[in-house]
């Protein structure tokens, strides 16, 4: 009977997640992704967004009018997420729909939106550089690293 010596590499999971520096990767990414999105929120908090209602409110900033589907691809939200946010953006009057002559009716801002935008836009700004100046410039290649190789684009 042969036997292989009993070692542990060194990604092995704890049995805890919390536990160490070897814990699953997916749990530090998440927690990794809350501890971000918390300075963008506190920075947005007097604008009545959150993170990712600034974000669909500067993709049509930036893009113009689009449509729901192309505005999910972009922000990589799931379909509900999505249109949670777009109601509550309509509700608060900073986007609409509008027929554009091809049968479809994309979103844009309102100008109530765009004012709500141009006073979060600084305020986001503010946490982005924040965040930058805790992980540097290394910090964020390696998220740019990760997430390419993990959409398969080394």
């Amino acid at each position: 009977m042969h036997f292989m010596p009993e070692t542990k590499p060194p990604y092995q999971i704890d049995e805890n997640p919390t536990g160490g520096g070897r814990c699953c990767i997916a749990f530090r990414t998440r927690r990794l992704a809350r501890l971000a999105a918390r300075s963008y929120e506190n920075e947005l908090k007097d604008t009545g967004l959150t993170v990712q209602q600034f974000s669909v409110l500067n993709v049509l900033g930036l893009r113009g009018p689009i449509s729901v589907g192309d505005l999910a691809t972009i922000l990589d939200l799931e379909k509900s997420t999505m249109s949670r946010n777009i109601l509550l953006l309509r509700n608060k009057d900073l986007i609409a729909t509008f027929p554009d002559g091809a049968g479809r009716n994309p979103l844009t801002l309102t100008q109530k939106g765009r004012r709500v935008l141009a006073t979060a836009l600084p305020r986001w700004q503010n946490a982005q550089r924040m965040t930058l100046d805790a992980i540097g410039n290394d910090g964020s290649a390696l998220i740019d690293r990760m997430t390419a190789a993990l959409e398969g684009n080394p």
